[in-house]
């Protein structure tokens, strides 16, 4: 039996994507290469930002 539901649901939604977001920045924020790249004092927005696109890159893939 297949589950016929989206990637996005059967990963965990908003949840999985926001934890794999917070997971990745937490990761940029402790190494100083990476945490060059990101000249904004406040992590917060660019966080926000790759969450959406994940998200929306994600529903719109589901459409396929």
């Amino acid at each position: 039996m297949t589950d016929e539901r989206p990637l996005y649901e059967r990963v965990g939604g908003h949840t999985f994507f926001a934890a794999l977001v917070d997971g990745f920045y937490t990761g940029v924020a402790q190494d100083p290469l990476l945490r060059e790249m990101y000249p904004e004092e406040d992590l917060a927005p660019a966080a926000e930002r790759l969450r959406m696109f994940l998200e929306r890159s994600e529903e719109h893939t589901s459409e396929l």
